[in-house]
């Protein structure tokens, strides 16, 4: 019986990982489509005086008058960049104030660097992480953290050693050890950046949390995966199973206050630093073989929202991408709009009728 649960188990874990994977790949396309869809307009603004030749030729589309639609679309325009201004402005600010709490963390609480001879300095070699890219700290209100940009490192709480035996110690150590590899507090800190750039649309904000949950994930099986590669004495417990007891031994002994997790918001990634509802019960029930606990895709109101707000961005950036040339560059290329109002010119068959009334020819 025990032998037929193993293979049981070991084919849920199989399939769990198969639809994990698919949600990181959803996850991933999502995330790029819908900032390069943002993004996009912005590239081709950049490229108008390419484009500008084209235009002074093509004037039309079909019947569509493009003088005219730029002119219809020239207020639009207008809000939207100043929404981008906005955009960039907030996000400034508040990856700017991100970064002055992590140095106030530093700055503010005690930090010692780790005696490679110590028990603790054995289990950070152990796992792959250089002491020197380790700190333990006194009064840290979460149990570890990986803060930095470009040069990350590894904060520790000093009740950590007193808290976990050895096996548990390591399993926290390569957890952070995988976020400090992976870069994902600079990974974290864009993903962050772009979602208040781009705060008119809350979809990017709800992807940028699901994949910080994915990296918490990911962090959790390369711990496992570190533990099962040791040498374990017969009936020690799997390496989930101690990633788990990590776990909830950390949850129950860090209760971090309102002050403390607003400190902490946006300063970086650590073995308990989610706070998405339901992650810690997600993470435990995967690792213990249950089924987890995953949230939804994202709720159909907010794909309509995307689509709708980039459609209309796309629609505002047409004046960007088609800035309306000089009028000495024109003459004989386009129609003269001050006869008629612009929206009734938006449809003009002034190319195909040349006697029309409306058509002088230049501006």
């Amino acid at each position: 019986m025990t032998a037929q649960r193993e293979v049981q188990q070991r084919g849920r874990d199989s399939e769990l990982r198969v639809v994990e994977q698919r949600r990181r790949r959803a996850l991933a396309w999502s995330l790029t489509g819908v900032l390069g869809l943002g993004v996009a307009p912005l590239a081709l603004s950049s490229v108008a005086e390419v484009t500008r030749s084209w235009f002074v030729v093509e004037s039309h589309l079909g019947l569509l008058c493009l003088a005219a639609l730029h002119a219809l679309l020239a207020p639009l325009s207008a809000v939207l960049q100043l929404l981008l201004v906005a955009g960039l402005v907030y996000a400034t600010v508040e990856r700017w104030r991100a970064l002055r709490r992590q140095r106030w963390l530093t700055r503010a609480l005690t930090c010692e660097a780790i005696d490679p001879e110590s028990r603790l300095g054995r289990e950070v070699r152990e796992v792959g992480l250089h002491p020197d890219n380790v700190r333990l700290v006194s009064g840290l209100p979460t149990p570890a953290l990986t803060v930095g940009l470009l040069a990350p490192r590894v904060l520790l709480s000093e009740r950590l050693v007193s808290l976990l035996d050895a096996r548990q110690l390591r399993a926290v150590l390569a957890h952070e050890a995988a976020h400090l590899r992976s870069g994902d507090p600079l990974r974290m800190s864009l993903l962050r950046f772009a979602a208040r750039v781009f705060f008119w649309l809350p979809v990017v904000e709800r992807l940028a949390a699901d994949w910080s949950e994915e990296m918490e994930i990911l962090s959790d099986d390369a711990a496992v995966a570190r533990l099962s590669t040791e040498q374990v004495s017969a009936g020690a417990d799997p390496g989930p199973l101690v990633v788990a007891s990590a776990l909830t031994a950390l949850a129950r002994a860090f209760a971090v206050d309102a002050n403390g997790h607003r400190a902490l918001v946006g300063v970086g990634v650590g073995v308990a630093h989610g706070d998405a509802p339901g992650l810690l019960e997600r993470r435990i029930r995967r690792l213990v073989g249950e089924t987890p606990l995953v949230r939804g895709s994202v709720p159909r109101r907010q794909v309509t929202m995307a689509v709708a707000a980039l459609a209309l961005w796309w629609a505002g950036s047409f004046p960007l991408i088609h800035p309306l040339p000089a009028s000495s560059e024109v003459a004989g290329h386009h129609c003269d709009h001050s006869a008629m109002s612009v929206l009734r010119h938006a449809i003009c068959r002034c190319e195909s009728d040349a006697d029309d009334d409306h058509c002088a020819g230049s501006h």
